[in-house]
């Protein structure tokens, strides 16, 4: 009976143009109460592969009420832009894999004799991508680390909540309601090294704020490799950093980065209509 309300409430959250407020209640306290929140299922994505989901965050409950259906449903167009360029590339890196969506979400891009190397350092999500990654019978292509990447070689905490993990502490939940996890670290300089990698291509940053310590760690790899990036830059977790948006962007123009903001739907509304909408990217 509660999956039958469930597949009622899908439906209605999916085909009607609910305002926001009515759809985020019917996705998150409706649905949690009728799955339960140990709820998980495997889902087949319109990408070819498989993805299992829960109801631990905003992706996951996205995943579960539009995946099965909408092929660009989580930033899709930073995704197009990732695919396009992933094409082209040999060695690329992922940080942070999460669940492992957006590795997969590249993998049918990827040529066949290319490899991506992701990072996730909380403890149930990296359990999480790698349980989709064997999923997909996709180890020999995609190869997870436990670790976080940084400026340094070492150990850093992770803070570990419901919604969201990051290294950096910018939420009240962060510092009142804490899971502190101590996980390792690298450089990208390292894991060239480590993984006899020649030149590493593209670069995939989702850090929570993390984005300078791993660049400005890197910035031998940056000047002889060169490789494509796309990160995302929050102005409030940065704020938590002492390091501002255009101390990043100065430091990438000076070794010969040219950067492109990519109009994207952060505020997933009107999922259902973004597969097939040309990408737009303004220069910075």
């Amino acid at each position: 009976m509660r999956q039958l309300c469930f597949r009622l409430v899908r439906f209605l959250v999916v085909c009607l143009p609910l305002p926001t407020k009515l759809r985020d209640i019917l996705m998150w306290p409706i649905t949690s109460r009728l799955l339960g929140l140990d709820y998980s299922t495997i889902i087949e994505r319109p990408g070819g592969y498989k993805i299992k989901v829960d109801l631990k965050d905003q992706l996951n409950r996205i995943l579960l009420f539009y995946g099965r259906n909408v092929k660009y449903l989580w930033e899709p167009q930073t995704t197009k832009v990732a695919q396009m360029l992933i094409a082209n590339a040999t060695h690329s890196v992922v940080a942070g894999s999460h669940i492992g969506y957006i590795n997969l979400e590249l993998l049918s891009s990827l040529a066949p004799d290319a490899r991506i190397y992701t990072f996730e350092p909380a403890g149930y999500l990296y359990e999480r991508s790698k349980e989709n990654i064997a999923l997909n019978q996709a180890g020999d292509r995609i190869k997870l680390f436990h670790a976080a990447l940084s400026d340094r070689v070492g150990e850093t905490a992770i803070y570990v909540e419901d919604l969201r993990t990051s290294i950096v502490p910018y939420s009240a939940a962060h510092t009142v309601n804490d899971r502190v996890e101590r996980v390792p670290t690298l450089t990208l300089g390292t894991l060239k090294s480590q993984e006899n990698i020649p030149r590493l291509d593209f670069l995939f940053l989702d850090v929570e704020g993390f984005e300078y310590q791993i660049l400005t760690g890197a910035k031998d790899v940056l000047m002889t490799d060169k490789p494509t990036i796309i990160f995302e830059v929050s102005e409030k977790i940065l704020r938590a950093t002492k390091i501002t948006a255009d101390m990043l962007y100065t430091w990438l123009r000076e070794r010969g980065y040219s950067l492109f903001v990519i109009d994207d739907n952060y505020e997933l509304d009107n999922v259902t209509d973004w597969d097939d909408r040309p990408v737009k990217i303004a220069q910075v």
